[in-house]
Formats: structure tokens, C-alpha cells, sequence
């Protein structure tokens, strides 16, 4: 959850910015599909770092929910061991 929380403000503040640019430049038109659109001059790879959190906290839930679906395996069904997650 606060790896989320870091993404969306890594994503407020960058379009902060690129509104503040936008309306400080008035950007580029771009033309897609016959529609004219202003478009910023900011790079699409300036949203990296978000995406990283945002992978980074998929990475830590995936591996909590994996290990708390065995651990209620084991406690329900009155095993000794974890044999989901572990083989051995």
C-alpha cells in the first residue's frame, strides 16, 4: 500500500509539472487520427519511476498472499509443513 501511495504521488507531482509547462509553452500540436491535441514536451519515460513502485509493491503483495495462502493451509488442515510454496 505505500508503495502505491509513493507511485500516485510521483504521478501528482509529475502532472503538476507537465500542466505548469504546458500552460507555460502552450506545448505542440499533435495531429492523431485527424484531431489536433496539445501535447507536452515532456517524455513518456519521465513516468518510469512510478511504474517501478507500482511493480515493486506487485512484487511484495504476490509474495505476502502466496505466503499467507500457505500458512492458513497449514493451519487449517493440521499439516507440519508448507508444500505450496516450498518442496522439500
Amino acid at each position: 500500500m505505500a508503495f502505491a501511495a509513493v507511485s500516485v504521488t510521483i504521478a501528482g507531482i509529475l502532472e503538476i509539472f507537465r500542466l505548469q509547462n504546458l500552460s507555460e509553452t502552450g506545448g505542440f500540436t499533435q495531429v492523431i487520427a485527424g484531431t489536433a491535441y496539445n501535447a507536452s514536451h515532456y517524455s513518456v519515460f519521465l513516468q518510469i519511476p512510478q511504474f517501478v513502485w507500482i511493480g515493486a509493491g506487485e512484487v511484495f503483495t504476490s509474495i505476502t498472499s502466496g505466503y499467507s495462502c500457505c500458512v492458513l493451509v497449514v493451519l487449517f488442515r493440521g499439516g507440519s509443513k508448507c508444500s505450496c510454496l516450498f518442496s522439500g
